[in-house]
């Protein structure tokens, strides 16, 4: 799915895409995360069992699934579920703080999310529900 970015963040993110591409971490994701950075010009902003989240400069969104190495000619499909693009800038915004001006803001009358009683998280566990948000 793509999104109209806030127009200063396309270069900022293409900017860290590049110093991913350069990066030499080693760390259990680094591979893959500069893998993604090279083979499709995204930032990898959230992974988990499941699969990796990242998003374009362009606005688009993309997942990764989990069982498979991240470069292509792998699965990689568009990504289109609003929670799941939340709880990936929510997590992805703690490494790079610019991406916070787009978490969505709780519009007015939003509920709080039942499973978590609006805390978006459970303990050290995000809540899947509503992305971390803590309202749907």
């Amino acid at each position: 799915m793509m999104i109209t970015l806030p127009s200063r963040l396309a270069p900022l993110i293409e900017q860290r895409v590049s110093e991913l591409r350069d990066s030499t971490d080693t760390g259990p994701l680094g591979e893959d995360y500069r893998s993604i950075a090279i083979h499709y010009g995204a930032l990898p902003l959230y992974a988990d069992i499941g699969g990796c989240i990242a998003l374009k400069p362009t606005g688009e969104w993309l997942f990764f699934h989990s069982n498979q190495r991240w470069n292509p000619p792998e699965e990689v499909e568009p990504l289109d579920a609003n929670a799941w693009r939340a709880q990936a800038l929510r997590v992805g915004s703690k490494k790079y703080p610019e991406l916070a001006e787009m978490l969505p803001r709780r519009p007015d009358g939003a509920r709080d999310c039942e499973p978590c009683s609006g805390r978006g998280h459970f303990g050290s566990r995000d809540c899947a529900w509503c992305g971390g948000l803590g309202w749907r």
